[in-house]
């Protein structure tokens, strides 16, 4: 019986390994990265202002085709407002699309109380898509429920765009496709706030902004177009992680 039960344990501690192993292997490039020394450009320190205080800070051009980046460690309401009133721009329109990853039961997501101010400043509808894979969030009505659950029905409106289907967005000069199906409701909204909460991915390492404008706007159709390469509409499994995060960059 001992012999059994240290078989199972040394069992159970070789593939708690190999999986720590792996996304070690995986996540490596970035951990490397991250561990050195960082230089700061002349760019990130003309855009540099005073902690918390970013309410009337612009970007000054600098001659180049660089994106300015700016940073907050205020992580509240008045921090993120001042973020958004940082970059010099409104979103303009009668429905203003507010992107985000509403996330699965146990996983992380954005505060509904953090974002309240903001979406409802920008008088804006929450707006996800389905996924691909089986989950709370595969079919639309569990989906909204998820919502719900979360509180996001409670500072907005919410929909699911593609809840009736997909549209076409062609690719122009693409090698790997020709076109990006999005939910339906996409072409309704006159344009996007996107907010994006930092997440671990076991294929493209890490997901952030990229991610829940791709895929995150691809309908669940799409999504599975994203994740094969172009080769299937009906199912995400089987594609390559090259592929994947290439077809995801579109």
């Amino acid at each position: 019986m001992k012999k059994k039960i240290a078989g199972a344990v040394i069992l159970i501690l070789c593939i708690a390994g190999s999986i720590i192993a792996y996304y070690l292997y995986r996540m490596w490039p970035m951990l490397s990265t991250t561990m050195g020394d960082v230089e700061q450009t002349e760019e990130h320190q003309s855009h540099m202002a005073a902690e918390g205080n970013y309410s009337d800070m612009e970007a000054e051009p600098s001659g180049e085709d660089v994106s300015a980046v700016y940073m907050t460690t205020e992580i509240t309401p008045e921090g993120l407002m001042n973020a958004y009133q940082a970059l010099g721009v409104d979103l303009t329109g009668d429905n203003i699309g507010v992107k985000l990853s509403t996330g699965e039961p146990g996983s992380n997501y954005l505060d509904p109380d953090l974002i309240k101010d903001l979406v409802q400043y920008v008088e804006g509808t929450i707006v996800e898509c389905n996924t691909a894979y089986q989950g709370s969030r595969t079919e639309t009505g569990m989906h909204y429920q998820v919502a719900e659950d979360y509180g996001f029905t409670d500072i907005a409106d919410f929909v699911i765009m593609d809840e009736d289907g997909s549209v076409s967005i062609p690719v122009e000069g693409g090698t790997r496709m020709t076109e990006n199906l999005v939910g339906a409701h996409f072409p309704e909204y006159d344009g996007f706030l996107v907010l994006s909460h930092f997440k671990g991915h076991a294929i493209a390492g890490f997901g952030g902004a990229i991610k829940n404008i791709s895929i995150g706007m691809a309908s669940q159709e799409g999504k599975c177009l994203i994740h094969t390469d172009g080769a299937s509409h009906t199912s995400p499994w089987g594609g390559a992680q090259d592929p994947f995060l290439e077809c995801m960059a579109v």
